[in-house]
């Protein structure tokens, strides 16, 4: 297998996102237009005419180059149709153009290098009615109470998702949000992006959600929920509202974490299951700490 190293303008974005689309553990946070907007001018390391991709976001400090995982990204690593073999796998992270990184694998990317971090996914292959009934007692107690306040379900436009979010989520600073609008925009023009919210009978918005649906893979994206959305329980309604949409539809429902106990018990009491991945780290100067 002979891997080329690609800079960013030599890349052939077309071939790449029919092939991330293509592979078997294909990611959204993979296809070029997504890495364009959170990781411009990335490279990428390619194998047999774009069979095996693994995206490489490198900066540079002091002149030296170091890959860190960008935000916004959970998975990157290799991508391919075909099997994804350990030794495969370590070929290519053996020709990552620096010594010093910080990268998530994805899930399929097998090896017992690094640290093992929780994401939580929850198949689709069963009608709702089945789904539910794996549902813990407290999510459907909340569920109950959601709807007991008279939601509605509705899908929103970007720019009332976008108008929502960034009134209600005050986590993230400007800079992040102004990506995170760059990322769904992007991804709502094509069509692997949408957006959805609840709204009260008095016509208050009181949860949201900017979803991927990417290769028979949903994705809990941007989630955020107004003061009285947390207390009528509002996502717990909204995710059970999403799980009837794609039940037997879509593959899995990627909760996208957590290592967080608390968010893990709500992604949990929907009956999500683990499906771990990895993140490399080696020989890390102190200015790359707290970057991951």
């Amino acid at each position: 297998m002979q891997i080329e190293y690609m800079d960013h303008s030599s890349i052939d974005k077309k071939k790449w996102d029919e092939a991330i689309l293509s592979a078997d553990n294909g990611l959204l946070y993979a296809c070029s237009w997504y890495l364009d907007c959170i990781a411009p001018k990335w490279d990428a390391l390619i194998a047999n005419d774009y069979e095996y991709l693994f995206p490489i976001t490198v900066k540079h400090k002091y002149k030296l180059p170091y890959l860190v995982q960008p935000f916004l990204a959970q998975q990157l690593g290799l991508f391919s149709s075909n099997r994804i073999t350990e030794s495969i796998l370590h070929k290519f992270i053996n020709k990552l153009p620096s010594y010093s990184y910080e990268i998530n694998l994805n899930y399929a990317n097998t090896t017992q290098e690094g640290i093992q971090m929780t994401n939580l996914v929850l198949a689709l292959d069963k009608p709702y009615e089945q789904l539910q009934s794996a549902y813990s007692k407290n999510t459907l107690r909340n569920i109950i109470k959601a709807g007991s306040k008279g939601y509605r379900f509705s899908d929103l436009s970007f720019d009332a998702f976008i108008k929502c979010y960034q009134t209600i989520d005050h986590r993230d600073k400007k800079v992040n949000q102004l990506l995170i609008s760059k990322v769904i925009k992007a991804g709502f023009d094509r069509g692997y992006i949408h957006c959805c919210g609840l709204i009260s009978p008095y016509d208050s918005v009181d949860a949201v959600l900017a979803f991927g649906n990417f290769n028979g893979r949903i994705s809990y994206l941007f989630p955020a929920s107004s003061e009285q959305g947390k207390q009528n329980s509002a996502m717990f309604m909204l995710v059970d509202e999403l799980l009837k949409l794609y039940a037997t539809k879509a593959g899995w429902f990627d909760f996208e974490g957590s290592m967080i106990e608390g968010i893990a018990r709500f992604y949990r009491g929907f009956g999500a299951i683990e499906q771990p991945y990895r993140v490399l780290k080696q020989l890390r100067p102190s200015f790359l700490i707290g970057k991951i």
